[in-house]
């Protein structure tokens, strides 16, 4: 699996390069397409290289065969650089055309799953339509979307890996301490941007922003994309039994300090942020 997943992750890198350093050379050497056109193109090749709609497909698949630290690798560090260039090429329309089609997809595709890998490759297009939209605020803004994102990657990728699950039928775990479950629930909850945790800050700025800019049917369809988001991950959480106290034998979590540290984390970094965005 992982030999395949290998090669798949290869060509799909290098048709995205391949284009990307096709429509430069084009750009810096001839004439024959217009300004525009190449800029879409990379960002086309972007999009690509980034596993976005309609070039997605690959994502899920991939997830579900590599192990939950290299999702995290993929889910964070490999989308640094793509979106970079992404943030360097101004096209609005095309912009708001993949913003638009990456949070239908993410939110939609995901409702019937029950694989944990193929949810969160189905997240990470709807976080990276949020921040492919606060482009448009500044560079701050999509930088801080990325890291409060990647905080919440890792803090997810981690719990799930110590827990040794993949599907949502094993979040039924039970022999784990309260505060361990607690930890779970707010974790999913900040993934799915429910205020006031961690994961709901920078979708409340930008939410702001697109309201003194007055775009209120993107605003409105974002919102409403997003309950959809949410949705999935209380559906994750209902599995929880926050009471009860009972053994499966996949489970291998016995670190309650880590999920002293998480909580902590979640909590304190909201409030933080937050007052860092009136700056």
């Amino acid at each position: 699996k992982l030999s395949q997943s290998g090669m798949m992750y290869f060509l799909i890198q290098s048709m995205g390069s391949i284009i990307f350093l096709c429509m430069i050379l084009m750009k810096k050497y001839t004439e024959i397409m217009e300004s525009n056109m190449i800029y879409s193109m990379i960002m086309m090749s972007m999009a690509i290289k980034l596993g976005l709609p309609p070039f997605h497909m690959w994502m899920p698949q991939m997830m579900e065969k590599i192990k939950w630290n290299m999702c995290m690798m993929l889910m964070t560090w490999q989308k640094l650089a793509p979106m970079y260039i992404m943030s360097l090429v101004s096209q609005e329309k095309l912009t708001q055309i993949l913003v638009v089609i990456s949070m239908a997809t993410g939110s939609i595709m995901a409702i019937n799953q029950t694989s944990l890998r193929k949810i969160m490759a189905y997240s990470t297009m709807t976080h990276m339509s949020w921040m492919i939209l606060s482009m448009k605020v500044s560079d701050k803004m999509w930088m801080s979307y990325f890291v409060m994102y990647s905080i919440l990657v890792l803090m997810t990728t981690i719990y799930f890996k110590k827990m040794n699950i993949i599907f949502i039928s094993q979040t039924s775990v039970s022999s784990l301490k309260l505060i361990e479950k607690i930890n779970f629930v707010m974790i999913m909850l900040s993934m799915g941007g429910l205020p006031p945790f961690l994961g709901f800050i920078p979708k409340w700025m930008i939410i702001n922003e697109m309201i003194q800019s007055k775009d209120m049917f993107l605003m409105t369809f974002m919102f409403v994309m997003n309950l959809i988001t949410l949705f999935y991950y209380i559906r994750v959480c209902m599995n929880v039994n926050m009471f009860l106290s009972q053994t499966q034998k996949w489970v291998n979590y016995k670190n309650t300090y880590l999920s002293k540290y998480m909580i902590i984390t979640n909590m304190i970094l909201a409030p933080i942020i937050l007052t860092m965005s009136f700056f």
